[in-house]
């Protein structure tokens, strides 16, 4: 009679229960089917909550953190389809502002981009600026995000995008792209 070895029956046990452990976590997500994502249509627009608000848009995919009815009491009273227009526009900030704009910018850009119109970066004023453009309101179509008293305020040729703090900015930019893709009004 064999002796029982207590090393090859752990050695067993381990591999069973690993094998075991696999295929529970593949058969688990095989049957319990895709994923749905909660739905919500504005506008016309249907929108999917997957970590943000997802907006598949002529083939273009956009994501928000705030849904269009949280925005509406937002009002861009600005014709903001002046400014996608062009093959170029500029996304300027002011350096060393009281918090950072440039994940909106990004944001901005993004939606430009996906529109056949280049972002470029600026900056609003000289002091403190990196090796990129200073915005002239005078001659160049600009957006200017900055802090200050929330809303749009148009200077010359600049919509210049103001917030009290990064949640606000955050709003205002979602509430201008939803604006610029036809989405609200």
């Amino acid at each position: 009679m064999k002796k029982f070895d207590k090393k090859k029956a752990m050695g067993w046990f381990i591999i069973i229960f690993m094998s075991l452990s696999v295929v529970g976590f593949m058969g688990g997500s095989f049957f319990t089917g895709n994923t749905v994502f909660k739905e919500e249509i504005y506008n016309g627009y249907t929108f999917y909550d997957n970590n943000g608000w997802q907006l598949d848009l002529g083939g273009n995919n956009y994501v928000f953190s705030y849904f269009p009815t949280e925005l509406e009491e937002l009002v861009v009273s600005v014709d903001i389809k002046q400014w996608f227009t062009g093959d170029k526009i500029y996304l300027g900030y002011k350096p060393g502002d009281n918090f950072s704009v440039s994940r909106n910018i990004q944001q901005l850009g993004a939606v430009f981009y996906s529109n056949s119109i280049m972002p470029q970066q600026a900056c609003s004023v000289e002091e403190g600026c990196p090796d990129i453009p200073i915005i002239d309101c005078e001659n160049k179509k600009s957006i200017i995000l900055k802090s200050g008293l929330t809303g749009f305020v148009v200077d010359h040729n600049c919509l210049v995008v103001k917030a009290e703090d990064s949640v606000e900015m955050q709003k205002l930019t979602e509430r201008l792209i939803y604006k610029l893709l036809g989405v609200m009004n």
